[in-house]
């Protein structure tokens, strides 16, 4: 989800992921993105396949 000037909580209720993280803030939708096999930890491979 991006956030935009029209969406600033980083999306709009008819977007799929809306409903997926909508629990979520926009920083850790962002390192969500980047722990590709949510184990907690971003790891140089998790960078790489990000």
């Amino acid at each position: 989800m991006a956030v935009s000037n029209e969406h600033a909580t980083g999306g709009s209720k008819g977007q799929l992921s809306f409903a997926r993280n909508k629990e979520y803030t926009v920083l850790q939708q962002h390192v969500l993105f980047w722990d590709r096999d949510m184990d907690g930890a971003i790891y140089p491979l998790d960078t790489y396949r990000g």
